[in-house]
């Protein structure tokens, strides 16, 4: 079956991780003096996912942690900046509209200062190879789907002169999951959630707690 001629839409869900950005130390000294860089991906014909560097939730204040810059001081250039972090989107999208999207339309991803509309660094990622064994192998067992469409690497940014301005280090994702996703589990009521923090604890939440 060829991935263009999948007529039926599908689940999928998209992945976007940035692991580390590394700007060199005059680009960050110049434009990230007073709030740290926002990270923007644009995905075919989706709305703009920004991401931002990652905070401790268990702070007071967490849009002031996400405001605050690293000090222009203590910048390293090649340590950079640790995000670990992204976004994720569950959509329904025809296989060869969605191929054909993604072939004509290479993910763009640009550093911004805060809110302003044109980036500081940017770059693109082509997206190469094809999604056929995802639509072919849409009908087999859940052991033996195809594995996930994916990107990773670090990848060079330009400013808007096209002189080198640092390097990203991300991740994408494109999983397929057939026409429908089945739940193999049910949260009692007086179950409890593990959730795995950042800083390697396990949090256990009883689930009455959280609906408290």
């Amino acid at each position: 079956m060829s991935c263009f001629g999948g007529q039926d839409a599908q689940i999928y869900l998209i992945e976007l991780t940035v692991e580390r950005l590394r700007l060199s130390a005059s680009k960050y000294r110049e434009d990230f003096a007073d709030c740290p860089p926002l990270i923007k991906f644009k995905f075919i014909d989706f709305p703009v996912f920004v991401v931002s560097r990652r905070v401790d939730p268990s702070a007071e204040d967490v849009n002031e942690q996400q405001q605050r810059p690293e000090s222009t001081a203590s910048y390293d250039e090649l340590e950079g900046i640790v995000y670990a972090c992204g976004k994720s989107c569950l959509f329904v999208r025809k296989p060869r509209d969605l191929v054909a999207a993604m072939k004509q339309q290479p993910i763009k991803l640009g550093v911004f200062r805060g809110e302003e509309t044109f980036p500081i660094a940017e770059t693109s990622l082509p997206l190469s190879g094809c999604l056929c064994d995802q639509v072919a192998m849409s009908t087999n067992d859940e052991q033996h789907r195809a594995p996930p469409y994916e990107l990773a690497g670090c990848y060079d940014l330009c400013d808007p002169g096209r002189n080198p301005a640092g390097t990203i280090k991300i991740h994408v994702r494109l999983t397929f999951f057939g026409p429908y996703i089945i739940s193999d589990y049910q949260l009692n009521e007086d179950g409890c959630t593990f959730n795995n923090e950042y800083n390697g604890t396990l949090r256990v939440t009883e689930m009455s707690e959280k609906s408290a």
